[in-house]
This record gives C-alpha cells, sequence and structure tokens, in this order.
C-alpha cells in the first residue's frame, strides 16, 4: 500500500509541473489555474492520551485554491502506518507573500477508525520561486469521539502553485 501512496504523490507533482504556469497572481475566473496549488509531504503523527491509534509515519498529499492573497481552502488526505487521515482547512497568511510565507490553519481531521474533530495549526512556506515552495506544518486535532485526547501532526513537504 505504500509504493502506491508514493507513486501517487510522484505523479502529482509531475503532472503538476507540465502545466503552463502564469506569472500574475489573481484573475476573476473562480476556476482560474494560477489560483490553484498542490503538494506531497512526509508526515508524523504523535497521539495524546494513551490510546489509539499509535505514533505513526506516512505522507500526506494536499491540493487547494487561493481565494485571495491571504486566504486559501485545502484538501489533505494523509496514509500513515496505521492510519488514513481525511481533512479540510482555510489557510491564513497574515503575512503576504514574501520568501519566507508563515500562515495558520482552521479546520477538521477524520482519523479514519479512530478519531475526528475539530484542528488548527500554523506552519511556513519557503518559496523556492514563484511556483514552487518547501512547506513545514504542524496540526493538533481535538478527539471528540473516542481514542486519543489530541493528536499532533508534524509535516514537511513540497508545494506547486500555478
Amino acid at each position: 500500500m505504500k509504493p502506491t501512496f508514493a507513486v501517487l504523490a510522484i505523479s502529482a507533482l509531475v503532472a503538476s509541473a507540465a502545466f503552463p504556469s502564469t506569472p500574475e497572481y489573481g484573475g476573476a475566473d473562480f476556476f482560474a489555474l494560477d489560483r490553484w496549488f498542490c503538494g506531497a509531504a512526509g508526515s508524523l503523527a504523535l497521539p495524546q492520551g494513551g490510546a489509539e491509534p499509535r505514533r505513526a509515519g506516512g505522507g500526506a498529499v494536499r491540493a487547494g485554491y487561493y481565494l485571495n492573497e491571504f486566504w486559501a481552502l485545502e484538501a489533505e488526505g494523509s496514509l500513515l502506518e496505521n492510519q488514513q487521515v481525511l481533512g479540510g482547512d482555510v489557510l491564513w497568511h497574515w503575512w503576504g507573500y514574501e520568501r519566507l510565507d508563515p500562515f495558520f490553519t482552521f479546520g477538521a481531521r477524520c482519523w479514519i477508525g479512530a478519531d475526528s474533530g475539530p484542528s488548527g495549526g500554523l506552519g511556513t512556506f519557503y518559496h523556492l520561486d514563484d511556483h514552487w515552495s518547501l512547506r513545514f506544518d504542524v496540526h493538533s486535532t481535538l478527539g471528540v469521539e473516542s481514542g486519543a485526547s489530541m493528536i499532533y501532526q508534524f509535516s514537511f513537504g513540497v508545494q506547486r502553485s500555478w
């Protein structure tokens, strides 16, 4: 199962590089290609509270859409050693777009078969150029159903913006 995830993540990045890039941000069209992004990351989950799920490593893929230069919507899927995670977030870039671009996230995570709940986090982009970035995230999910009382997830990866 893990090699399949790696092939999927690499394929998504190769496909994103094949699309043409536009040099300017914005546009009135909701489906403007220059507002979309996708990425892949390595991920580590650390549950608290002494219950399932246990600590796990794996990978994540993300796709999202910039509403404007400060706000974005994002979906994430993670495949960890013993857990699958689906999440949705709102990103708030409170410092604009510099080479180092910090952000906050607000959303929800579903740890399939274990826990789900609201999540929040912070992270930063390091923009290599107008389209490629390194990305570091830290998320915490408050468990509201059962299992761990809090799950922390760390990830580091690359992202492609158009």
